[in-house]
């Protein structure tokens, strides 16, 4: 995307560099970024950490690790008094703290930010946000008065625990540090739009004579609920953003931030939320999503798990077997016990300046953390920040690539991507950020104790960039390392021998002997580690062919501990017994998963339980799914268009997907099951070095880690440790320590697929109607409607269907959208959304890339329903996420024309899609409003916030249904997104660098009825010169009884009242606002009406569509001469001696009180 950034910079070359720097942008041979070593990785890999050393966080202080880590739940109202019945309200403030998150880095911690729910300093437990608690500053409040937590920060915390119905209420507070130490730590490229420049001009460059503008802060947060339904204002959208309280900034909020309308403004860096929580039970996350800053906030840690529960679903599923049920029903406990909440991630953990200065130099130059001033230490959170080419067209070696790139480069390209800028920027995006360290719950590889019984296992996929193919592998001994004895002599180095490894009860290990010219073996290297030894194997290398040599000796050394996967060769040769599906092979072409990769696959003796899947991250799935243990496999039939995408694995996870599991661990007690990973990084396209286990290549001269010791990391196969008790005397039925691979409760399967208590019907009674039905859905019963399956082909332009419910077929025409790769204009790879030409063909412009700041083309009205056929045309696979709406995905098509139906597990609603190069996908979605017990303004903004009114900068200028060049060209003009929602990647690299539309949804509205207005005159009066005044309310509504139930979602709900006043001496007719009142709110005080005064009230009910005002009312506060003559006096005697007489007296009421009484007599 052209940024106005870029085209200061440009012009500064072009001053500064001459024509020379100008000829290099249009030729390929454009020179790198001045100050960066490109003859090192600029890479860096963790320290070695110690695996399985401390335990996974679990919820609750209880449940905390060796470490003391542990995900805090908040506690709703209580704290607060419980100030909105009917609702949950959280008080939820972003700091910046530092946790030790692995014992084998610094004692000093981590620096991170995350979410620490705030407390008043009374509250049971509360804890002072300050540094003595793990703060980078004390947290106080426009007063200076220290604030206090609930706990202290914890990473991934607090989870919010919710119930269907029953709203939460959020008021969010940015409590950052502010000026020079709100910095962030992690590197932001100021080139990438949201993240630079702002529209306010600060000065002239002397230099160019080019506008200075004032840059965005890098301490700016939201928050975003992930997967929930939210009216647009509290959706957390990407200009809905705040910067912390005294921040010194012309930027102080996003251009659409704007509060709930039924909760009292929280003043300047806090903001108000509304999550209605109106869907079915499922596992959601709330998280950063800020323009410009979203991948370094969440990497940062702003994520936290939030968990919303449907009690009927839990207790349906109790009934089945289902552990780990929470809510289920009268009477029913919360079977916390077995539960397991993961928030699973990668990280990349700072070595020490030694090995920093050796992998990535730059970042002790160019990174700095703004609270210290210097560049983050050993320990701290590390993210790559140097765009480093695969081309190098001057390469000595004549090959024109460069072993040490990571990434394309468009100017070294063909065809060639004329850029806007002379090089990449030093401190640079990249297009993924994939770390070298499984991280869960914010501990790396942590184990966790389970009992011989079933567990429900609830997974989040909170990667930047990463996705998981997950399985389960009992732990095995390995072969370490080979060494040799006597390196012999007379061997052929162009023909190394073979090395022979037998016996020591294990299989599958296969070594190469390395030969140096002289013809002596020097080494061995392990190439596959095997499974399963108990002792050290036999290690025979063949004798050299040249007469008179001597033999080589070599002994194997193993590994016992338990903490890795045995691997095997993955070929059909190698005289194991592989499962079916692990030999699937398309006839005449490499097998799928038994392709000879290096370093082998999981030896398939060694399967552990499988996975039942029972739903994703719209909740529950119609039918269970059950996942045995896959290594990933690609698709190797070369005919077909999608070769070499994934085509075989087990539990599957995109970034920002869910999953919620059974696992039953009751046939493997005693025994250590590692939960293992095995997906490509980049997918499909995978790079070796960002796929690490024990004893694989060194990669150092590729920029890349040294081979991985076992036991230790980096490693990103072995991600978490479950050690499985062993089972007790007498052991209960069904729990021993067989061990059978893939082995799930068939009885708990059965009780899931029950159409008539299990899945399908839950499925049925608490998820919308799929919209284009399928056979997949036949178990839940639906009348009406087709029972097989209908699918798209690559040349269809509409689908005709039987809906369920009906008996007649409809037409719907699909709406064309597309996913395209190029480059961005300083040449980094880069990907965007947009429109596909309609009715395309060989002599049109099939797609049609969009920036997200361009005008708007994905419009729903309210309750639509529309079939969207999405065209990929690059070479990753990305991860789509709808706001607002969820999706069925109906199928996939290759350009090549080969249908692929939609995975078991993607049957039912998703809200992150896998979108795979050369594929379409053809998905169906319907895009209601939440029903709120308010009004709603549309957001009104200008196209790009971060430009100047009327700015041309930024806009591809593409006509979306033709192609062309727009006759003319958009400038940044206010425009109305209605309700405004969004669509974009999950991959965060991808979302940063404008892979982001734009999702309007039109909502209608009435104006609000005209409030009646009424004095009141109890509390008005010249003695304190107020008034009070009330009002009626069109659309009333109480929050402890949710009635009337017509409020929720009525179109004429007010937003607001605006009370406003008039003062005749002035101007009759001259209304001034005097408050702003949330909507439901019926009542205000004038403090400032002053006596003596008269005064004219208005009260004015306003939404979206309009205002509506009550009938003028005068109220005048005028002085008396004085005090009213006392009535109603009476005389009795009540006493004779001595004379006694009692008088009594009303005094008069009036706006004037008698201060004394003074009694007079006469004789």
């Amino acid at each position: 995307m052209f940024s106005r950034a870029w085209a200061v910079a440009m012009a500064a070359a072009t001053a500064l560099l001459g024509a020379a720097s100008l000829q290099a942008q249009t030729t390929p041979n454009i020179q790198l970024t001045p100050g960066v070593d490109y003859t090192v990785g600029n890479y860096a890999y963790s320290p070695p950490l110690t695996k399985f050393s401390a335990k996974l966080p679990g919820l609750f202080s209880q449940n905390s690790n060796e470490l003391g880590q542990y995900i805090p739940v908040a506690k709703p109202n209580t704290p607060y008094g419980t100030p909105y019945p009917g609702s949950d309200y959280y008080e939820i403030g972003l700091v910046e703290y530092v946790e030790q998150l692995h014992k084998d880095l610094p004692a000093t911690g981590t620096k991170l930010r995350g979410y620490v729910q705030v407390v008043p300093s009374s509250y049971q437990g509360a804890v002072p946000l300050d540094t003595a608690h793990g703060l980078s500053k004390n947290i106080t409040d426009s007063q200076g008065n220290l604030l206090y937590g609930a706990d202290k920060p914890h990473y991934a915390g607090p989870m919010i625990i919710s119930f269907k119905g029953v709203p939460v209420r959020v008021k969010f507070m940015n409590l950052l540090p502010t000026g020079a130490a709100g910095r962030h730590f992690i590197p932001v490229d100021t080139s990438i739009p949201g993240a630079g420049d702002g529209p306010v001009q600060m000065g002239v460059d002397p230099a160019t004579g080019l506008p200075v503008y004032e840059q965005y802060t890098q301490n700016r947060a939201n928050i975003h609920l992930h997967g929930g339904f939210p009216p647009w204002n509290s959706d957390g959208t990407p200009h809905q953003w705040i910067a912390p309280l005294g921040e010194q900034t012309s930027y102080k909020r996003g251009a659409d931030a704007l509060n709930v309308p039924d909760m009292p403004d929280p003043g300047e860096g806090a903001m108000t939320y509304y999550w209605p929580n109106l869907q079915s039970g499922r596992l959601l996350w709330y998280h950063d999503h800020t323009y410009g800053l979203t991948g370094p906030n969440v990497y940062a840690g702003e994520i936290a798990p939030y968990l919303l529960l449907e009690p009927e679903e839990e207790t349906a599923l109790a009934a089945a077997g289902v552990p780990g049920t929470l809510a289920a029903g009268p009477g029913a406990t919360n079977d916390f016990d077995h539960l397991i909440t993961m928030v699973l991630q990668d990280k990349t953990f700072v070595p020490d300046a030694a090995t920093v200065q050796a992998q990535d130099p730059n970042w002790l130059t160019d990174i700095t953390d703004g609270m210290t001033g210097a560049a983050p230490a050993m320990g701290s959170l590390w993210s790559p920040h140097v765009y480093v080419p695969n081309q190098w067209p001057d390469n000595p070696d004549g090959s024109g690539a460069n072993g040490l790139g990571r990434w394309d480069y468009g100017p070294w390209f063909w065809p060639p991507w004329i850029v806007n800028v002379p090089y990449p920027p030093k401190v640079s995006h990249t297009p993924e950020s994939f770390q070298d360290t499984p991280v869960v719950n914010g501990q790396p590889y942590p184990y966790v104790d389970v009992q011989p019984a079933k567990y429900r296992i609830k997974i989040l996929n909170g990667a930047d960039d990463r996705y998981w193919n997950l399985q389960m592998y009992v732990a095995s001994s390995i072969i370490s390392n080979i060494v040799v004895l006597n390196g012999g002599s007379g061997y052929d180095p162009l023909a190394p021998p073979y090395v022979h490894i037998t016996g020591g009860g294990g299989r599958g290990a296969t070594a190469s002997a390395l030969v140096d010219a002289t013809g002596v073996v020097t080494g061995i290297s392990l190439d596959i580690t095997g499974s399963g030894f108990s002792s050290p194997p036999t290690v025979t290398i063949d004798p050299p062919v040249a007469p008179g040599g001597t033999q080589a000796t070599a002994e194997a050394q193993i590994y016992t501990d338990k903490t890795e996967v045995g691997l095997v060769q993955a070929s059909a040769s190698a005289g194991i017994s592989f499962p079916a599906v692990w030999r699937t092979q398309t006839p005449g072409y490499t097998p799928d998963i038994l392709d000879g990769r290096p370093g082998g696959i999981p030896d398939p003796a060694t399967r552990g339980p499988a996975f039942v899947k029972i739903a994703n991250e719209c909740g529950i799935l119609p039918n269970p799914v059950v996942f045995p243990n896959i290594p990933v496999g690609f698709e190797q039939n070369k005919k077909n268009i999608v070769v070499l995408n994934v085509k075989e694995h087990t539990l599957w996870l995109a970034p920002a997907e869910r999953a919620d599991v059974v696992v039953d661990f009751s046939k493997f007690a005693g025994k250590t099951i590692l939960l293992y990973n095995d997906a490509p990084a980049a997918l499909p396209a995978a790079d070796a070095r960002n796929d690490l286990y024990a004893c694989d290549a060194d990669q150092t001269g590729a920029g890349g880690p040294a081979s991985t010791l076992p036991g230790m990391g980096p490693n990103t196969r072995t991600v978490m440790q479950f050690r499985v008790a062993a089972a007790p005397v007498p052991a209960p039925p069904g729990v021993d320590s067989s061990a059978p691979a893939d082995y799930y409760d068939p009885a708990l399967v059965a009780a899931l697929a029950d159409s008539a208590t299990g899945m399908p019907a839950i499925f049925g009674a608490t998820q919308p109607t799929p919209v284009v039905p399928e056979a997949a859905y036949n178990s839940v019963g639906y009348a009406g409607g087709s029972t097989a399956n209908t699918y798209a082909k690559i040349q269809d332009t509409s689908m005709t269907f039987i809906p369920y419910g009906q008996s007649t077929p409809v037409t719907m025409t699909f709406k064309p959208k597309c996913i395209q790769e190029l480059f961005d204009d300083t040449g980094r790879l880069n990907a965007t959304l947009g429109t596909e030409v309609p009715f395309a063909n060989q002599a049109t412009q099939t797609t049609v890339p969009l920036y997200y700041v361009d005008p708007i083309t994905e419009v729903f009205n309210d309750g639509e329903t529309q079939i969207w056929k999405l065209t990929h045309n690059g070479v990753d696979s990305h991860c789509v996420h709808f706001h607002l709406v969820n999706v069925q995905v109906i199928n996939r098509v290759g350009w090549d024309g080969q249908v692929v139906p939609p995975e078991d597990d993607e049957v039912g609603w998703k809200e992150t899609v896998r979108m795979h190069p050369l594929q379409d996908i053809i998905f169906a979605t319907r895009a209601v409003s939440v029903p709120v017990p308010f009004g709603v303004m549309d957001s009104v903004r200008y196209l790009n916030p971060s430009q100047p009114p009327g700015s041309p900068i930024g806009f591809s200028n593409w006509d979306p249904l033709t192609g062309n060049n727009l006759a003319t060209p958009t400038t940044n003009v206010l425009s109305n997104f209605n309700w405004a929602y969004i669509w974009h990647c999950h991959l965060l690299g991808h979302e940063e660098n404008d892979m982001m539309r734009p999702m309007s949804l039109v909502v209608d509205s009435l104006v609000p009825a005209a409030p009646s207005l009424v004095v009141k005159a109890s509390q008005t009066g010249p003695a304190t010169g107020s008034v009070a005044l009330t009002w009626t309310d069109g659309t009333p509504f109480d929050y402890a009884t949710g009635l009337p139930a017509t409020t929720p979602g009525n179109p004429a709900n007010e937003v607001g009242f605006r009370v406003e006043r008039a003062v005749p001496a002035v101007s009759a007719t001259r209304f001034v606002a005097i408050g702003n009142i949330p909507a439901n709110v019926t009542n205000f005080v004038d403090v400032t009406a002053g006596y003596p005064s008269t005064n004219v009230y208005r009260v004015v009910a306003f939404n979206a569509k309009g205002e509506a005002s009550s009938v003028n009312t005068t109220v005048k506060l005028v002085p008396d001469n004085g005090p009213g003559a006392p009535t109603g006096l009476a005389a009795s005697v009540t006493s004779l001696n001595p004379a006694t007489v009692t008088l009594s007296w009303v005094n008069a009421a009036g706006p004037v009180a008698a201060t004394s009484t003074r009694v007079q007599r006469a004789p």
